[in-house]
């Protein structure tokens, strides 16, 4: 069974492009025509963009300086924003960024 491209139905799709926009992730079945046409288009806005870990990973780190605070006596809200200071002494001590 073949899979036609997103765009035009007509033709078989080459490839899945996988993107993200706004915190949904996205696949679109593409001719290499259509897909370097996509390419060329978001490529401006990809070079200009910080790439950025996912959230979840960026939870479980503020989650586990939370963990490194508590146990040092450091008093650090449950939730919310974390202190510079705090994470610049939790780098220094572990060698982790948050």
């Amino acid at each position: 069974m073949t899979t036609p491209d997103a765009l035009n139905p007509d033709k078989e799709a080459d490839v899945v492009v996988r993107f993200g926009w706004n915190g949904v992730s996205y696949e679109i079945p593409l001719t290499v025509e259509n897909a370097d046409a996509f390419e060329m288009t978001v490529a401006p806005y990809v070079v200009a963009a910080t790439v950025v870990e996912p959230q979840r990973r960026r939870r479980r780190k503020a989650a586990d300086l939370r963990e490194w605070a508590k146990y040092r006596g450091i008093e650090v809200a449950p939730r919310g924003r974390i202190p510079n200071a705090i994470k610049e002494q939790y780098r220094k001590e572990t060698g982790n960024a948050v």
